[in-house]
């Protein structure tokens, strides 16, 4: 499947195969979710629409103020989030865009090095995935990952020079680049790259051991061992364990110890937490394209089974 492609589209699983250079892996079915997500309540929106269509008023969209204002945490999840996101309802859609805002902004800070393309990336991310929301086919944990990807994808295309822990990050496949986005950076467990990546978890796991051998400067694949104790280990050293003695307690791979503290320099490279202006910026034009596309799908004239009347009496 292909960063931009909606999880759950159909897309061929020989994509993956490809973009691994021949690194065999069998189909498998998505593992139960344990992704603790939290939905938060939509900032509102306010919309003028024309009184007379026939006059050829323009729409008008006023994006309110209290859109710049935080969402209010919901501790449980809304099965019907991404159904409600389809039809462009703004409180929807700024649920999940809200939920994934700040591992959205830390993802791409961390990739790009600069605030500023950041929030480019970032912003570049909610609206591609606004345009793919109709077809997207998964729930809100699914798109949260959707999203991180396709902000990884699109940061992979377009790698700036770099040094240190970056520039071996950016001698990566496409493929590891985004695994190592996700994993490591987005802090996405394995089962939820399952069916984002469409992949087994032992082959997940091994991929992940060789490319962090080779942000590490080495090679090696990591097939052949049970790795399920190194995928624990890199969720403590995300977690912030010292990766020294984290190292000391894995068997396994045989050369385990130099990858926690891999794991450790790339979490070095998230830099500071997204900041209320930058939210903002980001929450505020999403829900616009939102309006106008809402306003889009509600109005005749805006339907490709509209025709202007005709000028003849």
């Amino acid at each position: 499947m292909s960063a931009g492609a909606p999880y759950g589209s159909g897309a061929p699983s020989a994509t993956v195969a490809a973009a691994r250079s021949g690194r065999s892996r069998a189909p498998s079915a998505p593992s139960p979710a344990r992704m603790e997500a939290v939905v938060q309540a939509a900032p509102r929106l306010a919309t003028q629409t024309p009184a007379n269509a026939s006059r050829g008023s323009m729409a008008i969209v006023i994006v309110s103020p209290l859109v710049a204002q935080p969402a209010i945490a919901n501790e449980f999840l809304d099965p019907t989030l991404v159904s409600r996101a389809q039809r462009y309802e703004r409180d929807a859609v700024a649920s999940l865009c809200d939920r994934s805002l700040e591992a959205l902004y830390r993802v791409c800070l961390a990739l790009t090095g600069d605030a500023a393309d950041a929030e480019q990336l970032a912003g570049a991310a909610l609206l591609k995935a606004l345009d793919g929301l109709s077809g997207f086919s998964g729930d809100s944990a699914a798109f949260h990952v959707w999203l991180l990807r396709l902000a990884a994808g699109a940061a992979a295309k377009r790698r700036q020079p770099a040094t240190g822990t970056r520039a071996a990050l950016n001698g990566l496949s496409n493929f590891d680049y985004e695994l190592i986005s996700l994993r490591i950076l987005g802090e996405v467990d394995v089962d939820h790259l399952i069916p984002a990546l469409n992949a087994q978890g032992p082959s997940l796991r091994a991929w992940l051991v060789t490319a962090l051998r080779e942000v590490d400067g080495r090679s090696g694949t990591g097939w052949g061992p049970d790795l399920r104790g190194f995928d624990g280990a890199v969720d403590e050293v995300i977690e912030g364990a010292d990766p020294a003695p984290t190292a000391e307690a894995l068997s396994a791979p045989h050369d385990a110890k130099p990858l926690p503290q891999q794991v450790a320099n790339l979490r070095a490279l998230i830099g500071e937490p997204i900041d209320s202006a930058t939210a903002t910026r980001l929450r505020t034009t999403m829900l616009a394209a939102v309006a106008e596309r809402s306003w889009r799908s509600a109005s005749p004239r805006c339907s490709p089974s509209w025709s202007a009347p005709s000028s003849r009496s």
